[in-house]
This record gives structure tokens, C-alpha cells and sequence, in this order.
């Protein structure tokens, strides 16, 4: 073979591998435990959602009221707006994602902090005992909105 087509094919299997990697990575990390999170919300898929609290079982009338409040805001941006992560600090076990909401007419805070647990071992998933304590008393916390 000539070194052109070497080259090429070494480039094109080269490209392949970073999509294969990017592909394969899609859904790890805290970020995509957010995205896929709202994703559920918009298609208001409480049993997947569920699986991505922790700690997770718990019935939708069993949560406090601020996260009930937290998931209905999400719900509510999922289905008229959207969302961006706009800062994110990631430790080993405990992540926060600073969230900044895009809707029409939006009423309250257009930017929110989201706190996310990995267990050692497992996935990521989202705190809501703390994301409420963080959206609904920052101050009282010590949370990021504060």
C-alpha cells in the first residue's frame, strides 16, 4: 500500500475511535444524569425519574414540599424551555451543577444549583433533599445560591 492510503485509513480509523468514545461516554458523569433527568421530565416519566434520586423508592407523595417544588420546576422548564449548564464543580462523590433556565416569561430564578451524589461503585444521581435545601433556603445551607 502507499503511504496515502495509509494515512488515510489511519485517520479514518482514528475518527471512527473518537466517536466510538464520545458515543460510548454520552451518558456518564453528572451533567448527563441532569440531562437525562429532564429528558424523563418532559416526558413525564416518573419511574424513570425516581430511578435517578437518591435515594430513590420513595412515592412522589412521600417527598417534602420544596422537592416536589423542584421537580415540578423541572417538569415545567422541560416542557416550555430549556436549560444550560453553566458552571459545574465536581468532586469524587458530591457534584454541583449550576443550572441557568431559558423560558418564555419565566417567572422566578432564571439560575439554580443542582446537587448530585455518586455512591462509591455506582452512578450519579441527583440529591434532591439537598437541591431543594440549595434552591429553597441558599443562605440557611450555606448552598451555592447564597
Amino acid at each position: 500500500m502507499s503511504t496515502t492510503v495509509t494515512s488515510r485509513l489511519s485517520a479514518l480509523a482514528l475518527a471512527l475511535l473518537t466517536l466510538l468514545v464520545f458515543w460510548f461516554l454520552q451518558d456518564f458523569g453528572p451533567e448527563s444524569t441532569l440531562r437525562r433527568f429532564f429528558q424523563l421530565a418532559a416526558t413525564d416519566n416518573w419511574a424513570g425519574i425516581d430511578q435517578l434520586l437518591a435515594p430513590s423508592g420513595r412515592q412522589l407523595s412521600a417527598l417534602t414540599i420544596p422537592e416536589q417544588e423542584v421537580i415540578e420546576h423541572a417538569r415545567v422548564v422541560a416542557h416550555l424551555g430549556a436549560y444550560r449548564i453553566v458552571s459545574a464543580k465536581v468532586g469524587s462523590q458530591e457534584a454541583t451543577l449550576r443550572v441557568d433556565y431559558e423560558m418564555p416569561n419565566m417567572f422566578g430564578p432564571d439560575e439554580e444549583s443542582w446537587v448530585l451524589y455518586r455512591p462509591p461503585h455506582s452512578r450519579w444521581t441527583i440529591d434532591l433533599q439537598k437541591t431543594a435545601a440549595y434552591q429553597f433556603a441558599p443562605t440557611l445551607y450555606g448552598g451555592p445560591n447564597s
